[in-house]
C-alpha cells in the first residue's frame, strides 16, 4: 500500500506541474486578440480548478491549512506518513482512506485528460487559424529530493 500511496501522491504533483505548464503556454500564446484571449482565460480557469483540487496553493505556513483545506496531494502524504510511522501494516483504516481518495483522483485524471483530449486540440486549432504556432508547453521534472532515491520507471 505505501508504494501505491507514495506512486498516487507523486501523480497528483506531476499533474500539478502539467497544469502550471499550460497555464503559461497559454497565458503566452493566447495574447493578440479577443477571441484568443477569452478562449485562453476559459482553459485556464479549467487548467486552476484541476490544480485547487490536487494541490492547496494558497496555505503558506503549517498553521495555514487551519484555514485552507488539505488537498489530494496533501491527503495521500499524510496517509503515506500514517503508514510509514509504525512497525507494523498498513491497518484497515488505511485501506479505507486509500480507497476513498481513489474516485478522487480518477476525477482528476478524467478532467486534466477531457481538456486534453477535447480543449486542446480547439486551442491549438485557434492559435494556427491566427497564423500562431501550436502550443509548447514546458513541464518541470519530478526529481527526488536531495538524498532520496529515485523513483522513475526503471527503478533506479
Amino acid at each position: 500500500l505505501s508504494r501505491k500511496v507514495a506512486d498516487a501522491a507523486t501523480e497528483c504533483n506531476a499533474m500539478v506541474m502539467k497544469t502550471r505548464g499550460y497555464r503559461a503556454a497559454i497565458a503566452e500564446s493566447m495574447k493578440g486578440s479577443k477571441e484568443l484571449e477569452d478562449k485562453g482565460a476559459y482553459a485556464i480557469r479549467i487548467l486552476q480548478s484541476i490544480e485547487d483540487s490536487l494541490h492547496q496553493g494558497k496555505a503558506g505556513a503549517g498553521q495555514d491549512f487551519l484555514n485552507f483545506p488539505m488537498q489530494l496531494n496533501n491527503r495521500f502524504a499524510a496517509l503515506l506518513g500514517n503508514i510509514q510511522s509504525g512497525d507494523y501494516g498498513p491497518t484497515k483504516q488505511s485501506f479505507a482512506v486509500y480507497d476513498s481518495l481513489l474516485p478522487l483522483l480518477q476525477a482528476e485524471r478524467d478532467r486534466m485528460k477531457e481538456f486534453e483530449t477535447k480543449m486542446l486540440p480547439d486551442i491549438n486549432q485557434a492559435l494556427v487559424a491566427a497564423g500562431k504556432p501550436e502550443l509548447t508547453p514546458k513541464f518541470e521534472e519530478l526529481r527526488p529530493a536531495r538524498g532520496g532515491i529515485s523513483t522513475g520507471a526503471t527503478g533506479e
